[in-house]
């Protein structure tokens, strides 16, 4: 399997003056957000707290779905419809509870902007159901749901009332799916197929997996922004994809990240399927690692991207992210 180290970018030609005046802006499910990335939305990542700081600054994000209590999550949206947050962003799973939470943010009237269903295998008749039920209750909601990691599988996420994918199996760095299963696509060829099935359009996508720096955000990018279809009424006019790049390790490194930091300083991230999130040891495709805590808030990780991102377009010869789409790699 592939991985981002074995993606090399070809620098074009730069005609403008500075980095820093570059957009790295994103449009994305009806909304515009500061960057085209979202954290992991694993409890090791992302928490409440940071969930708002992102909504109220303009960074798309995920929240986990993983609570103490059995009515967590509802007990969020109550809260982020009160405090009305500019955007509501959830996770569910395809249990009974989580199509009880849906029918009760319905039956409250409540304001959700995008949920997430997110389970290991999203090519699935569960994963149907839920999209089903959720298209029921919520009609207005966009939905995301994943993971898959193929073109099949995308087009059938997309046919049973999807808004975008989720992509990427086995790729995580906490991750065991691969070596438990035998079953996992390398991401670039995972990027490079995802769109095999698509007929006039490319749906709009979250590439969750195998980012382990800045530049992979970059390459994840051009990878899927690669050859945009030029179809739009008969008439030819360019229409890139809708993309946003996930990554879990390199937000749970912060400092101010939900991932517990022992003795030593490291911090403590752990899988969605592993052992310590589930609380036992049935069905685990997820491990614990420890990771070096790189010294950084959210808020100053969020600033490091966007300037490498920056930097990453004006190698490619642009003033935007668009330019990605015409960068040669090998």
């Amino acid at each position: 399997m592939s991985s981002y180290q074995d993606v090399f970018l070809v620098p074009r030609f730069f005609k403008g003056t500075s980095r820093s005046e570059i957009d790295v802006s994103a449009k994305f499910l009806g909304k515009e957000f500061r960057l085209p990335v979202v954290p992991s939305n694993m409890s090791s990542v992302i928490d409440e707290e940071i969930a708002r700081f992102l909504s109220f600054n303009d960074y798309f994000y995920v929240m986990h779905r993983f609570f103490p209590e059995p009515d967590g999550n509802l007990k969020l949206v109550r809260r982020m419809n009160s405090e009305l947050w500019p955007t509501t962003s959830i996770s569910v799973g395809v249990k009974e509870e989580d199509k009880n939470l849906i029918r009760s943010i319905a039956k409250e009237k409540l304001s959700i902007d995008y949920i997430t269903v997110d389970i290991a295998h999203g090519h699935s008749q569960l994963m149907k159901n839920m999209i089903w039920i959720i298209k029921e209750y919520l009609p207005s909601v966009k939905i995301i749901a994943g993971n898959v990691c193929s073109g099949e599988g995308s087009n059938d996420l997309m046919q049973w009332g999807a808004d975008c994918v989720k992509i990427g199996i086995a790729q995580g760095g906490a991750c065991s799916t691969y070596g438990k299963t035998g079953f996992g696509v390398g991401m670039p060829e995972t990027i490079m197929s995802v769109y095999e099935k698509a007929r006039n359009h490319k749906f709009p996508m979250i590439i969750d997996g195998g980012v382990r720096t800045n530049g992979d955000i970059a390459k994840a990018l051009v990878l899927g922004m690669d050859a945009p279809i030029m179809i739009d009424n008969g008439d030819f006019k360019i229409n890139y994809p809708e993309i946003m790049v996930m990554a879990g390790s390199l937000f749970a490194r912060c400092s101010d990240s939900p991932a517990e930091t022992d003795e030593y300083g490291q911090k403590n991230y752990f899988g969605s399927a592993s052992a310590r999130q589930k609380g036992h040891n049935k069905n685990v495709e997820g491990f614990e690692i420890k990771l070096q805590n790189n010294g950084m808030t959210f808020k100053e990780k969020l600033s490091e991207i966007e300037q490498d991102l920056q930097s990453a377009v004006s190698y490619s010869g642009g003033n935007c992210l668009q330019s990605l789409s015409n960068v040669d790699y090998f």
